[in-house]
């Protein structure tokens, strides 16, 4: 996961995440990990603010990983 282009009045940070699944899932109790978005306003902003993320989607076969683009439009309050 990559960040495209970053929010113009905050910060785009990409992290590892570890959580337990909960009973409502298919596999209750078990742990997973991948990757968040975490989004940080600067300080005093109010409003909205957008960010494009690129995601590589790999399926079972050999071809290369293909690329889906999300725009995240965050409003902060």
């Amino acid at each position: 996961m990559t960040v495209r282009q970053g929010p113009a009045n905050g910060t785009l940070a990409v992290q590892m995440h570890e959580t337990t699944l909960g009973s409502d899932t298919r596999c209750p109790g078990m742990r997973v990990r991948g990757p968040i978005v975490v989004y940080t306003p600067n300080r005093g902003f109010r409003g909205t603010d957008e960010a494009v993320v690129d995601v590589p989607v790999t399926s079972n076969d050999a071809r290369a990983p293909t690329i889906r683009t999300y725009t995240y439009r965050i409003r902060v309050e």
